[in-house]
């Protein structure tokens, strides 16, 4: 055979060159041995597969960033379009793509507690603290503080001894215990019958006149208070046995007996 010519391969080529595409490719299509119309046929089998698949891409890589959708064609596209890339409608009617559920079964994690419940439960926290130590502080300044008894104020009463004088003219009211601050100007006397009538008004004792009244006050101190030892001398005939006397400081009564 020349070399300018050309002849067909032998059957055990074929089915050699067959084998050797079916080992690395896998089964051989019919168009491949099947002329020029099957190989076109397939080719542009191949070029709308191939567009299927980049407009599938397409589609869903706009569906996950896209905002709107086109309402003519569903293709989707972003807010900032105005007419649709496929179609060329006008995206002013454009309904935005709903929100792709999450996935049965995924859990979701709670949002935190917002920051105005987190500080009303520190407060709620800190009150509850500071009443407790204020209550242990309270109870520890109870149990140290000692159980004292406020001191009642002294007593005013004048301690009186009565008797009579050796010559039985006048009755002597000794004082045998005083409180303070009396003075002969503060403290009076007053005298009444048995049967409760005044026979001599609250007097102030400095004012006595044995002459005017029958009765006298005298000092153990001249010019002092009113003291221990000090002497009332009350006429016996004028208030007779059986008669009331009462010591005064014109609030209380500080002393009162009878003249027997």
């Amino acid at each position: 055979m020349s070399p300018g010519c050309r002849s067909r391969p032998s059957k055990m080529t074929s089915r050699i060159f067959r084998a050797s595409i079916s080992a690395a490719e896998g089964p051989v299509p019919r168009y491949v041995f099947a002329g020029p119309t099957a190989m076109s046929l397939r080719h542009e089998q191949l070029r709308e597969d191939f567009s299927c698949q980049w407009s599938y891409s397409t589609l869903w890589r706009a569906c996950m960033s896209a905002s709107a959708v086109c309402p003519r064609c569903g293709t989707p596209h972003s807010l900032a379009n105005r007419f649709c890339s496929r179609c060329g409608t006008s995206l002013s009617g454009a309904v935005a793509p709903r929100t792709i559920p999450a996935p049965p079964g995924m859990m979701v994690t709670p949002s935190p507690p917002p920051a105005s419940e987190n500080l009303a439960l520190f407060v709620a926290v800190l009150v509850v603290a500071i009443v407790v130590v204020l209550a242990g502080v309270f109870a520890v300044v109870l149990s140290v503080r000692p159980n004292t008894v406020p001191t009642p104020p002294a007593s005013r009463v004048i301690g009186v001894n009565v008797a009579r004088s050796s010559d039985g003219t006048n009755w002597v009211l000794t004082f045998t215990s005083v409180p303070t601050r009396l003075t002969p100007f503060n403290t009076m006397l007053a005298i009444v019958t048995s049967g409760g009538v005044t026979a001599l008004s609250a007097t102030p004792l400095g004012y006595l006149n044995y002459s005017s009244v029958g009765a006298l006050y005298v000092q153990a101190q001249p010019g002092g208070p009113v003291a221990v030892g000090d002497r009332l001398l009350v006429n016996t005939s004028i208030y007779p046995t059986g008669f009331g006397y009462q010591l005064s400081d014109g609030i209380r009564l500080l002393a009162y007996g009878t003249l027997q």
